[in-house]
This record gives structure tokens, C-alpha cells and sequence, in this order.
């Protein structure tokens, strides 16, 4: 299923979008989530980090979509963001916010369709990547390849990452479980920690990422397998 978010004022077009969508999920067999808004500062409001691919009108009352695509950004760097615009000379403000694409008004079907297909082909080649955490401010979405470690630390978890670090809600073992933390090893009852930043085992401690974490001796061994099932290409 794709999730997809439509940001456009223009009822009209937005209509149109609907169509064109509904007619790409029946010739592809894609099936297809839409959610559609009227302004980018709606949209913002009521973002949800479970979209695949966002629809975002430049040119909106309240808040233009360039805006609400840097504030977009803050919150989600990975979601594939499409931009709908008439005017050409924006095209080169969207690398700005990583854009995937443009759409051109007045946007035919066969436009819409060749869009969706190459993103989906992305999408396949991504693979599950990133999580969602839930934060006192908001909800943030993590990529997974910079994720070093997860830590317990006053009944929150903390994802530290190599430039910063993000208290969240939740609880270890919720991750532990989860199969996109399968690069992942819990070292001590405290700490789960991605292989690829393992880069010293001592008897009693791992480095990761520059930081000295305790090693559990009953977790050692797995933590030494999973490495090697990492590294081999096992996992990935």
C-alpha cells in the first residue's frame, strides 16, 4: 500500500489528483491511502509520519509549500516529497529540500503515472529504513543507518545518533522485537546497539560510536554472532 498525502488549494485539481490516483491504483494493482489538504499549514498540523510520498503545492494561501516543505523536513528528512507547481523557475528550489520530483500544472494523467512509478521502484529499493519516535515536542523520524545505539535513561529512551541525541517515549523491548532493528544487538538490559558502530568488544564493555557501554557476560556470544552474521551479509 502507498500512503499518500495530496497539499493542494485548488479543489479543483485536487479533485482531478484524486482521480488520476484512484485510476493509477486500479491499472497497477497498487493499492492507494489518500489524504488530501487545502493549505500547507493544515497539513503541517496534522502530519502523520506514515507517508510515502507527499503532493505539495507551491503556490497556497497561509503558508506556501516551500515553507511548509523546509518545516516538513525538520520532522521528516526521508519521506519523498513531489512538488506541484505552474512555475518552472521553482524546480531548482527544491533541492533545497530534497524534492523527488515535480509535477507541472496543468498535470495530465500519464505525468502523474510516470511520477508514481519511478518513486515506487524507490520506495522497493529502500526498504523499511526509518522509525517513527514520539517526542514531548512531536513525533521525528529517525533514520535507521543513523541510529548508533538506543539507551534507557530515566524511564525514557534516548536515540543517539552521530550528531545528536533524542529522548523519546517507549520502551526497549518494543524495538528489540521490532525486524528493523535486525542489525541491532541489546548488550546489556539497557542498551541496544546497531553492529555497524561496534568498533571494540572488550570483556566487559563495547564501543559504540566513541561511547564505552557496558557488555553483559551472558550477551557477549550473541553480541559476537550477530556481528559476524552483520558483517558476513546475513542481515542487513
Amino acid at each position: 500500500m502507498l500512503n499518500i498525502a495530496i497539499v493542494e488549494d485548488d479543489q479543483k485539481f485536487r479533485d482531478i489528483l484524486k482521480q488520476y490516483t484512484e485510476r493509477y491504483a486500479a491499472e497497477s494493482g497498487e493499492q492507494i491511502n489518500a489524504a488530501f489538504f487545502d493549505d500547507g499549514m493544515t497539513f503541517l498540523e496534522q502530519f502523520r509520519c506514515e507517508y510515502d510520498i507527499i503532493f505539495m503545492d507551491i503556490l497556497m494561501p497561509y503558508m506556501n509549500g516551500m515553507e511548509a516543505a523546509h518545516r516538513l523536513r525538520s520532522i521528516d528528512g526521508d519521506v519523498l516529497l513531489v512538488f506541484i507547481t505552474s512555475m518552472a523557475q521553482y524546480a531548482i528550489k527544491g533541492y533545497d529540500v530534497n524534492a523527488s520530483a515535480f509535477l507541472v500544472k496543468p498535470t495530465d494523467y500519464k505525468q502523474l503515472a510516470l511520477v508514481l512509478n519511478r518513486l515506487r521502484k524507490l520506495i522497493v529499493r529502500r526498504g523499511v529504513t526509518s522509525v517513527t519516535v514520539h517526542q514531548r515536542e512531536g513525533t521525528r523520524v529517525l533514520n535507521l543507518r543513523d541510529i548508533a545505539y538506543v539507551e534507557v535513561f530515566n524511564h525514557s529512551l534516548v536515540f543517539h545518533t552521530a550528531d545528536a541525541s533524542y529522548e523519546a517515549n517507549g520502551s526497549l523491548t518494543e524495538y528489540e522485537s521490532d525486524n528493523r532493528f535486525a542489525s541491532f544487538v541489546k548488550v546489556s538490559k539497557s542498551h541496544l546497539v546497531n553492529c555497524a558502530y561496534i568498533t571494540e568488544i572488550g570483556d566487559d564493555f563495547v564501543t559504540v560510536a566513541g561511547d564505552k557501554l557496558p557488555l553483559t557476560r551472558r550477551r557477549k556470544k550473541e553480541c559476537l554472532e550477530k556481528i559476524a552474521r552483520v558483517i558476513g551479509g546475513g542481515l542487513t
